[in-house]
C-alpha cells in the first residue's frame, strides 16, 4: 500500500523576545569566559621563566591571542544557548537574542576580566619587586633618565593602542559570534520541529449494507397505522 506523506506543522503563536533566555545565554557566555581566560592565564604563568627573556615574549603573545579567542568561543556558547531557550523557528529571532547576549556579555565580561587581571598582574608586579635589588645611580644615569622615561612613556602608549585595538576587535568578532549561535541555534530548532512523516494509508471501513424492504411487505409506517 502506498503511503502518503503528512506535514507537521508547529504552533508559530509564541513571543518573539524572552529575556529569560537572554539572561541564561549571558550567564553561560560570561562563565565560560572567566574559566577559559583563568586556564589561559593559569598555564601562561605555570610555564613562564621570569629569568628567559624569550619565554616572556612566548607566554605574553600566547596569553594575548587566548584572550581574544576565549570571548569569541564564550559568547557563542551563549548565543547558542539563547537561541535554543529562546524556543524560535525564525532566525532572524534567533540572532536578535544571539545580539543582545553578545552586547550584555561584552559589557560584564569586560568589566569581569578587567578586575581579574588587575589583580593578578598587581600581585605578580609586587613578587617581582620584591626579587628586584635596587642598583646604584651614578651620574651618567641621572642624565639620560628624562630620555628613557620620554621613550617608555611612547612605548607603553603604543601598547595601549595596541591592546585598546584588539580588545575592540575580539570584542566585535565575539558579539558576531554571538548572533551567529542564536541563527544557528534557531534554524536547527526549526528543524527539529518542522519535519514530514510517510504514514501508511489506512482504508476506512466500508460502511454496512443499506436495509431493504421485500416488495409486497408492508413498512414499519403501514404497520403502525
Amino acid at each position: 500500500m502506498k503511503p502518503y506523506t503528512r506535514e507537521i506543522i508547529p504552533d508559530r503563536r509564541q513571543p518573539t523576545f524572552r529575556w529569560s533566555a537572554v539572561f541564561a545565554g549571558a550567564t553561560v557566555a560570561i562563565t565560560c569566559w572567566v574559566l577559559l581566560q583563568m586556564i589561559g592565564m593559569g598555564i601562561g604563568l605555570a610555564t613562564v621563566e621570569v629569568d628567559s627573556a624569550g619565554s616572556l615574549r612566548t607566554v605574553g603573545i600566547g596569553t594575548t591571542v587566548w584572550a581574544a579567542v576565549a570571548p569569541i568561543i564564550a559568547l557563542f556558547i551563549g548565543g547558542y544557548i539563547a537561541g535554543r531557550l529562546a524556543a524560535t523557528y525564525d532566525q532572524k529571532v534567533g540572532a536578535m537574542h544571539g545580539l543582545v547576549v553578545g552586547a550584555l556579555g561584552s559589557l560584564v565580561g569586560l568589566i569581569v576580566m578587567v578586575s581579574i587581571v588587575t589583580t593578578v598582574a598587581s600581585a605578580a608586579m609586587r613578587t617581582a619587586t620584591s626579587r628586584i635589588q635596587k642598583p646604584s645611580i651614578e651620574q651618567g644615569q641621572i642624565e639620560v633618565a628624562p630620555n628613557l622615561q620620554e621613550e617608555q612613556r611612547q612605548k607603553a602608549a603604543d601598547v595601549g593602542g595596541k591592546i585598546l585595538l584588539g580588545v575592540g576587535v575580539a570584542l566585535l568578532l565575539g558579539v558576531g559570534a554571538g548572533i551567529a549561535g542564536g541563527g544557528i541555534a534557531a534554524r536547527r530548532y526549526g528543524r527539529a520541529k518542522h519535519r514530514t512523516e510517510e504514514v501508511p494509508v489506512v482504508p476506512p471501513p466500508a460502511p454496512p449494507p443499506a436495509a431493504t424492504t421485500p416488495p409486497g411487505t408492508p413498512s414499519e409506517i403501514g404497520v403502525q397505522e
